[in-house]
């Protein structure tokens, strides 16, 4: 950016420099981009060794801005959103004769538990439509048309996409009948704690989690089964292996699951 040998060939550099400093780190900027955490990375030291300036202070997975970075992010920025802008044009400019699928890409759970029982009504609404359905827990990224709709359960971050929000996620703990005939059901938060635990490695969401059992001041005496990949969890939770959070459009429509209630109630899945 400050050199001759930075050129239009190196798109993808400036493309890893806007997301790593709207995210603020490599691991953010991966699950936004769908690029892995060493791509981003040596994009970023070559575009720092080509451009002969220091953008990123390393601070384990964080990369906190130089001075200089954040002084020429307005103008990587624009240029971003001007190359996602032209590229949108063209794809405008197809031939309206020529059918093209409409890409749909969403997260793997939503993929695996939802989208089975909303495709007949697609079907039905847009029945000359060929769809490719892009399963992604990376973030595929519609200005440059890696995909035409995203399901997401996160709030888009380009404020040149329309978003519509249409539902709501909620958790609920839920455990197997399978694990709750062999070890009981507990009955109090005492008991609960007592139980073990699938729960995710984020804290996060391991605290969203303990929330949604009345749990929020315990966490560190969890006994945990700890996975990082929800479709992971929930296989888990389904092979009686513990109980634990889970979304409740997919705990209450399993007849396998049982909702437990954190004062005690206990509520079967419908």
């Amino acid at each position: 950016m400050e050199s001759a040998e930075i050129d239009e060939a190196d798109w993808r550099l400036v493309r890893a420099f806007v997301a790593v400093m709207e995210t603020g780190s490599l691991s953010a900027a991966a699950h936004r981009t769908g690029a892995t955490q060493p791509t981003l990375g040596r994009q970023i030291r070559e575009l720092e060794r080509r451009s002969g300036v220091t953008l990123f202070f390393r601070r384990g997975q964080r990369l906190t801005p130089t001075e200089r970075a954040l002084a020429l992010f307005p103008r990587a920025l624009d240029v971003s959103r001007a190359v996602s802008g032209l590229v949108r044009e063209f794809g405008r400019a197809e031939d309206p004769g020529e059918a093209r699928p409409v890409r749909l890409t969403l997260p793997t759970l939503l993929a695996d538990e939802m989208l089975p029982s909303l495709l007949p009504a697609l079907q039905v609404a847009a029945p000359q439509a060929a769809f490719e359905v892009l399963p992604s827990d990376g973030v595929q990224d519609l200005l440059r048309r890696d995909a035409d709709i995203a399901l997401r359960m996160i709030e888009p971050r380009q404020p040149e996409l329309v978003a519509r929000r249409i539902g709501e996620v909620t958790l609920g703990l839920y455990a197997a009948r399978a694990y709750l005939v062999e070890h009981g059901t507990p009955q109090t938060r005492r008991e609960l704690l007592g139980h073990r635990w699938i729960a995710p490695l984020d804290q996060a969401a391991l605290e969203a989690g303990a929330a949604a059992a009345g749990l929020d001041d315990a966490l560190a005496n969890l006994r945990a089964l700890r996975s990082d990949d929800l479709r992971h969890r929930l296989a888990l939770l389904r092979a009686g292996l513990g109980l634990g959070p889970c979304h409740t459009w997919i705990g209450d429509r399993d007849p396998n699951l049982i909702r437990l209630r954190p004062h005690g109630r206990v509520d079967r899945g419908q």
